[in-house]
């Protein structure tokens, strides 16, 4: 799925499920282009770029078509599950999406959950397919 050219930069900014949801609440909550102050509170802890990006994309597209296709853009991200032993750091999170972002060759978003029965290496789902990438099963096939 190759996105929305409008919505490309920010679109491929967006890591995680949390972030696009964040930025669901924007446009879903705010008629017109809400203000930086606004945008701010929304999005309380999310990096500095996308704070940038949603505040730029509300100064060039402030109108209500705009801020429809672009929750539609949102909500169609493709999303990637992954399941891993411990809560990535933000710089694996970050390699993690560009890796998944170059092999789709489109945007999407992570849902990275927490599962200690995967001891080492990951679990991932993308469009119902599981991948398997754990000791467990590299042990198991002996």
């Amino acid at each position: 799925m190759k996105s929305d050219s409008r919505f490309e930069s920010l679109l491929t900014h967006i890591v995680s499920i949390e972030e696009r949801d964040q930025v669901l609440g924007i446009l879903v909550s705010v008629k017109g282009a809400p203000t930086n102050a606004q945008i701010q509170k929304m999005l309380g802890t999310t990096r500095d770029d996308i704070h940038r990006l949603v505040s730029d994309f509300f100064s060039h597209n402030a109108t209500e078509k705009a801020r429809m296709e672009f929750i539609d853009a949102l909500e169609a991200l493709p999303i990637i599950r992954l399941s891993v032993a411990i809560v990535p750091s933000e710089k694996a999170l970050l390699q993690w999406h560009k890796l998944c972002r170059e092999k789709l060759d489109s945007p999407c978003v992570l849902e990275v959950t927490k599962d200690q029965s995967v001891a080492a290496g990951a679990v991932i789902e993308l469009k119902g397919r599981i991948f398997r990438y754990t000791l467990a099963d590299v042990i198991e096939k002996g």
